[in-house]
């Protein structure tokens, strides 16, 4: 008894191959694309909860001020006071951004570092292999 042939050529069979993984590609790719949406939506959603809280953090922390300044008005003039803590504020918010950003630049740095001087890759040059032909003929 033999085998039942196949009624479709071989190229017919690379052909259906060929049309199913594009199909398969664009399905990959639209579904790729829905999940991308589907955590940025759910991403902004959260980062406005961050950015509600962080919107009354700094009421919070202009309310503790003004409660430092009047405190602090006992001691010297309320305009002193006020002009202390701000100046406070200032340096701290000042010398974190600056940390922030010298933190942005390293890995870019060292990324472009990187590319300037690439690590060649461990293959003999052309006259290596030209001598040892040379030398096994």
């Amino acid at each position: 008894m033999t085998a039942p042939r196949s009624e479709k050529s071989l190229g017919q069979l690379f052909g259906q191959l060929a049309s199913g993984t594009g199909e398969l590609l664009r399905q990959e790719l639209r579904l790729a694309a829905f999940e991308v949406v589907d955590k940025a939506g759910d991403a902004s959603g959260k980062m406005g909860v961050i950015a509600l809280g962080g919107g009354l953090a700094h009421a919070g922390l202009l309310g503790l001020l003004v409660a430092a300044a009047l405190g602090l008005s006992a001691v010297i003039p309320l305009w002193a006071a006020a002009l202390l803590l701000g100046a406070v504020f200032f340096a701290a918010g000042a010398a974190i951004v600056v940390s922030g950003l010298r933190a942005l630049e390293r890995p870019a740095a060292a990324a472009v570092a990187g590319m300037d001087h690439p690590s060649p890759p461990n293959l003999p040059l052309v006259a290596e292999r030209e001598g040892a032909r040379g030398k096994g003929a």
